[in-house]
């Protein structure tokens, strides 16, 4: 859904794989606000990289593509410490949720619903008349 509310499938598959990334987060810690992190810090990472853009000079390519080799480094080097000193604890979960329904069915019942299905319709419309504008 996350996805698709971007509107341009250009952008889609960061968004997606940003939304995995704080849904995962989010089921492993049992808070909200580790997805409000993620999409944070992702956020405040596109802003760098527009402002970086926004510079005409050629030596500064350079400086950009130091910068996103810079951040990834620093990515993967936190997320080796955390998942090699952090401890698995279930006890931090606000809630253990346990369904009758497949998740099968339960994407069934979300599609068939008026909202979301009107809502993903309407997202690739907008995306599909963006194309056709550029």
């Amino acid at each position: 859904m996350s996805g698709l509310l971007v509107q341009d499938f250009r952008e889609f598959p960061a968004a997606f794989i940003i939304s995995v990334v704080a849904s995962i987060g989010m089921l492993r810690s049992g808070s909200i606000f580790t997805a409000f992190f993620v999409q944070a810090i992702f956020k405040m990472y596109r802003l760098a990289l527009v402002l970086t853009d926004s510079y005409s000079d050629d030596s500064f390519n350079l400086v950009r593509n130091g910068f996103i080799l810079v951040v990834f480094i620093i990515g993967v080097a936190g997320a080796a410490l955390v998942y090699l000193f952090v401890k698995n604890d279930d006890s931090r979960k606000l809630a253990d949720f346990r369904s009758e329904l497949t998740l099968r069915q339960r994407l069934a019942t979300a599609f068939s619903t008026f909202p979301v299905s009107a809502m993903v319709c309407f997202c690739i419309l907008a995306a599909i008349i963006r194309i056709i504008n550029i």
